[in-house]
């Protein structure tokens, strides 16, 4: 096998140029296409996040516990807020989702005391946008209504 050197611009092997050359475009190309798709995610994200936010906030069950997920897990750009997916899984609970129910449980079980007052307070002050808003009531896990 041959030894490996190092490439120079200034080769004088024009095959040895043009197959650097066409690797280095295809690299570029990637880049621009890969940069390209994150941005159109990245747009595709900021919208679903609206709609899932707007229809929670106006009282829509499922989307508060949807909502509470994202939170929870950090999607569409969001960063992980364990509060505020608590907050949004007690509105959801207090509306009798049994998902919601089940996951404001677990988050009670692991979160701090004083996140898990932060996040009743946050249940408690919220206040939900537009007419089909419902009740905003919510349960702790042993059912005991707030």
């Amino acid at each position: 096998m041959g030894q490996l050197r190092p490439f120079s611009l200034h080769e004088k092997n024009s095959s040895t140029k043009l197959t650097f050359l066409g690797g280095l475009s295809v690299l570029l190309l990637l880049h621009a296409t890969t940069l390209e798709m994150i941005a159109q995610q990245s747009e595709v994200d900021r919208k679903s996040l609206a709609e899932i936010r707007a229809k929670a906030e106006k009282g829509d069950t499922e989307f508060r516990y949807e909502l509470g997920a994202v939170f929870n897990f950090g999607n569409l750009g969001v960063a992980k807020d364990q509060v505020e997916s608590y907050k949004w899984c007690l509105l959801a609970a207090g509306q009798g989702d049994e998902k919601a129910k089940k996951r404001m449980a677990v988050s009670e079980s692991r979160l701090a005391r004083e996140q898990v007052s932060e996040g009743r307070k946050r249940a408690r002050n919220f206040k939900p946008r537009g007419e089909d808003s419902q009740k905003t009531g919510f349960t702790t896990a042993d059912g005991v209504a707030e």
